[in-house]
């Protein structure tokens, strides 16, 4: 497929999750409700499937990471992570308003930013 690698369906499976994780997290993350929770738990599964499938980690220290990544999700700044990523990559950045946007427009934007 890509450089000659051939990528298992558990990789293709995370990458599909973390896709749909990321469009469901979007600006505004801090905002409670279903879909915000939902594009979180994703995000968070489509990463330890990814590392799991991969060998990366023990249960232990998968738990470990875990922990940090709760500890540092209570300090994260969309804002300010969002203008740091448009400057570095402005072209490889979409950002999705999950509140404003329903989860077909969503995939549509997705589908498009792929795409071109």
């Amino acid at each position: 497929m890509f450089f000659r690698q051939r990528f298992q369906t558990q990789f293709i499976l995370g990458m599909f999750l973390a896709l749909i994780g990321a469009s469901l997290i979007g600006i505004g993350d801090f905002k409670i409700g279903i879909k915000h929770l939902i594009g979180d738990g994703l995000g968070l599964l489509a990463a330890i499937l990814a590392q799991v499938e991969q060998g990366l980690y023990s249960s232990s220290a998968l738990r470990d990471r875990l922990k940090i990544m709760i500890e540092e999700r209570k300090s994260y700044d969309p804002v300010s992570t969002k203008a740091t990523l448009k400057k570095l990559a402005p072209e490889r950045n979409l950002v999705i308003d999950t509140t404003y946007n329903s989860p077909e427009q969503i995939a549509k934007k997705v589908k498009h930013f792929l795409l071109n």
